[in-house]
């Protein structure tokens, strides 16, 4: 099996928002999006060939409630990562968060 890292990160909105904002997190943050399920809240994708890694597969996984799990996993024959799943899990938090604060909040009565 090879290394991974998964973080969770609760973020202030529904879940519908979170995803989309996830959605759009993929592929500013260097990765390639390679499918997505609404219903089920569940966005795949990847990362190429780097000098740090042979590839990495990423999912991410969104719940009704804003809460996010990101996980990052290398190769199955990469053993060692060298932090390069970490930052990737923390790269896409940023994106995600940075994308949920640019939107225009609703005016509130």
């Amino acid at each position: 099996m090879g290394a991974s890292y998964e973080g969770s990160q609760s973020f202030p909105a529904n879940g519908a928002a979170v995803f989309q904002a996830a959605m759009q997190a993929v592929p500013q943050s260097g990765f390639k999006l390679k499918g997505s399920d609404p219903e089920a809240g569940q966005i795949k994708a990847s990362k190429g060939l780097s000098l740090m890694s042979w590839g990495e597969t990423i999912t991410i996984t969104v719940g009704a409630d804003g809460r996010v799990t990101i996980k990052s996993a290398s190769l199955a024959f990469q053993l060692v990562a060298y932090g390069k799943n970490q930052a990737n899990v923390n790269k896409l938090f940023a994106a995600i968060g940075a994308l949920l604060q640019a939107e225009p909040s609703a005016p509130q009565p």
